[in-house]
């Protein structure tokens, strides 16, 4: 399995068995495995380019509906989110929070 996809199985599986199967900026439901565009739903909170230290950490890992993800930097919320990574990033701190956490706009 490549590296991505066994990415994406631990993001997904965290977030079903916390129950967290949507969209985590509208609370629209998702793409199922297997479902076209299932894999453009997973937004890396700070971008794997600049921020390799976290790349393949599944906690810097929000599953957003591919429309949302097209979309993401026009929500505040998300910019709060990505913030608060940057400065635990720079502090060499673990990622704050996962798929798991409250929606933050719902």
């Amino acid at each position: 399995m490549a590296r991505y996809d066994q990415l994406r199985y631990e993001v997904w599986t965290r977030c079903e068995e916390a129950g967290r199967l949507e969209c985590w900026l509208t609370g629209k439901p998702v793409v199922q495995p297997g479902g076209f565009r299932f894999a453009s739903q997973f937004a890396h909170v700070l971008p794997k380019g600049r921020f390799p230290r976290w790349a393949n950490d599944p906690r810097n890992i929000r599953l957003l509906h591919p429309d949302v993800h097209a979309t993401q930097e026009d929500y505040p919320e998300w910019h709060d989110l990505v913030a608060e990574y940057m400065a635990a990033y720079y502090r060499y701190e673990d990622p704050p929070g996962d798929c798991t956490d409250e929606p933050r706009n719902l």
